[in-house]
């Protein structure tokens, strides 16, 4: 059981770690950026995220937010559900997964 579990963090701080070069990669060309004020991404659907200090993959969740009790940050939240402050002001898809060869 403990190497399973060591084999699944692993897994995942590779993963990471690809997802952080190809976000690198995304940002570093500067393409594709929407202005959230322009138009706003897909509910529930994670993209990639910039708010000025921040960047990352998540998502808008509106769902979930009642604007009379919850601070508009509250319906931005990162892939591990942490509010994203402050609001993102620009979002890109995400790339599309590669093809097995």
């Amino acid at each position: 059981m403990e190497n399973m579990t060591e084999d699944m963090l692993c897994a995942a701080q590779t993963t990471i770690l690809e997802l952080k070069k190809e976000i690198s990669r995304l940002i570093s060309n500067n393409r594709l950026w929407i202005k959230t004020t322009d138009q706003m991404p897909p509910e529930n659907e994670f993209v990639l995220l910039f708010n000025g200090h921040w960047r990352g993959v998540g998502k808008r969740d509106r769902e979930n937010f009642d604007a009379e009790f919850d601070n508009e940050c509250e319906q931005w939240q990162d892939e591990t559900t942490d509010y994203i402050v402050p609001v993102p002001t620009h979002w890109m898809p995400l790339p599309a997964p590669p093809v097995a060869e």
